[in-house]
This record gives C-alpha cells, structure tokens and sequence, in this order.
C-alpha cells in the first residue's frame, strides 16, 4: 500500500465530488490534504465557503480553504 504519511497533498474542488473522494482517499492513506473549493453550484455559479468547511469536517488531517 502507498504511504503518504507526512507528505500534504493539494487537492483543488475537492469540497464535492470526485475532488472530495480524492482527498478523503489521500487522507486515508496518511497525507495531510488541502482541500480547495469555491463553493460553485454544478455550473460553476456563486460561491459557499461552507463547501470547504464541510469537506474538512470529514478528515481529521485535512485543512480547507475557499478561494475565488
């Protein structure tokens, strides 16, 4: 199995999706994941920091952040 305990790994629209099943997976494997999400709706309108906020919620190890 791939180690990635003390490596951080960045993942961008990682807040839903296949972006939040990447970083859940990294974070898994022991990586502390930097999770990176506007918030946008499905067709890329507005933005909710919550987004990311709720993604971080999940992983003990990850830290979020919104940014346009």
């Amino acid at each position: 199995m791939v180690d990635f305990n003390g490596r951080v790994v960045l993942i961008t629209g990682a807040g839903r999706g296949l972006g939040f099943s990447y970083a859940r997976c990294m974070g898994q494997l022991g990586a502390t994941v930097l999770i990176q999400d506007i918030g946008a709706d499905s067709d890329g309108n507005g933005a909710d920091p919550q987004v990311a906020r709720l993604a971080v919620s999940t992983s003990p190890k990850a830290v979020g952040y919104s940014a346009p």
